[in-house]
């Protein structure tokens, strides 16, 4: 949103960012815990909440933003902002593993599951939450009913279920939207309990559901995207607690909540350092060291953005 910023979203932001520091980076690293790597099959790890969380912090933004500029600009204007955004992460997305990878080669990253998310849910935002609502289960069921056929293939061979599991993702933005309408950043107190409530809903569905369909993050099922959106809104729920209500900030989170997507490409730059400094068999250690400078100059570079007092609008 324009105008004043919002610190609970801005640190939550900030921890999905270092979290996702931390995460690709260790990923290079047989010796690093796994609670801290994806899962490769079923189960649920730390490192499977970033991306969903991610998708959340969009979501409850999402549809307060396009309801903004609905009143100020007009519904052309909007849905054109919106759309040339998420265009244009999605080209970010593409030209970024070109750079990173180096060869001409389709490869699924986060930002092009964002943006091509960002743009399926754009024409609902408009609508009620009973449709939001509605129109997330059904696509999230059509997407289940896609991994009993032929398209699981296509989605297991890429990150983040390629293309196809942007239907899937995209229901995060829509379910987040709705948890979003319940809330306003002032009356804190109501709004912790509201998400608080609607987190243990989800929560508890996602582990109900994981008893019929194992939750798995390679295949962005049902049951990762519920358990998902019902950790993601506690989370919220408790930096709304931190920050608005007992006052208390992670200095380092803001800022680096405040610029993701310059902090998503810097942090790549660094790692792509580390990886060439610090051989893939190197002791725990020396891994978690090469974290922690790679988090501090991302802190770094996020202060220097700050002072500067730019922040990157698209």
């Amino acid at each position: 949103m324009r105008g004043k910023r919002i610190d609970s979203i801005d640190e939550l932001r900030g921890f999905a960012i270092v979290s996702m520091i931390i995460v690709n980076f260790l990923a290079h690293y047989p010796e690093a815990p796994l609670f801290l790597k994806h899962t490769r099959s079923t189960g649920f790890t730390f490192a499977d909440l970033v991306a969903p969380l991610f998708m959340f912090i969009l979501g409850i933004m999402y549809r307060k933003s396009f309801c903004k500029r609905i009143i100020e600009e007009g519904s052309l204007k909007t849905y054109f902002h919106f759309t040339k955004r998420y265009v244009i992460l999605y080209i970010l997305g593409v030209v970024g593993n070109l750079v990173i990878r180096k060869f001409v080669i389709f490869r699924w990253g986060v930002l092009q599951a964002i943006g091509l998310s960002g743009i399926i849910v754009l024409p609902l935002m408009k609508s009620s939450r009973l449709i939001r609502l509605t129109s997330a289960v059904i696509l999230l069921f059509l997407y289940q009913f896609s991994l009993i056929t032929e398209m699981r293939k296509d989605i297991l061979a890429f990150a983040h279920g390629g293309p196809t599991a942007a239907i899937s993702w995209s229901t995060i933005i829509l379910f987040a939207s709705i948890a979003g309408d319940m809330i306003d950043f002032k009356k804190i107190i109501d709004d912790v309990k509201k998400l608080f409530l609607f987190g243990i809903i989800f929560l508890s569905s996602g582990i109900i559901l994981s008893n019929y369909i194992p939750v798995s993050k390679p295949q962005v099922n049902i049951s990762y995207i519920i358990l998902s959106v019902g950790l993601s809104a506690l989370l919220l729920a408790l930096f709304l607690l931190l920050n608005d209500l007992a006052l208390i900030k992670i200095p380092t989170l803001g800022p680096m909540g405040r610029n993701p997507l310059l902090l998503y490409g810097f942090h790549y730059l660094l790692i792509a350092a580390g990886f060439f400094l610090i051989p893939v068999k190197s002791p725990v250690s020396i891994i978690f060291t090469g974290v922690l400078l790679i988090y501090l100059l991302s802190y770094g570079f996020a202060r220097y953005l700050e002072k500067s007092n730019f922040i990157l609008h698209l």
